[in-house]
């Protein structure tokens, strides 16, 4: 029964390297439909995925003032 209940939990929760490959096709993808990624892009989806995790030094004092750097009204 525990054999079950862990066989369809990691059939339905992909983990890290299977979430991270799904990730790269997606941007080989949009290249390949959309061009290159600007210089901006990378930069502004750092910012985004940094934002929820803090600063990165440390200091866990919630999010920027005004907001999501993408510019969101949130």
């Amino acid at each position: 029964m525990v054999a079950n209940a862990v066989e369809e939990y990691l059939g339905t929760h992909p983990n890290r390297e299977q979430v991270r490959a799904a990730g790269l096709a997606a941007m080989y993808e949009y290249e390949a439909e959309y061009g290159p990624f600007t210089e901006e892009e990378p930069a502004a989806a750092d910012a985004r995925t940094d934002w929820p995790f803090g600063p990165g030094d440390g200091d866990q004092g919630g999010p920027p003032a005004g907001g999501p750097p993408d510019g969101r009204d949130v």
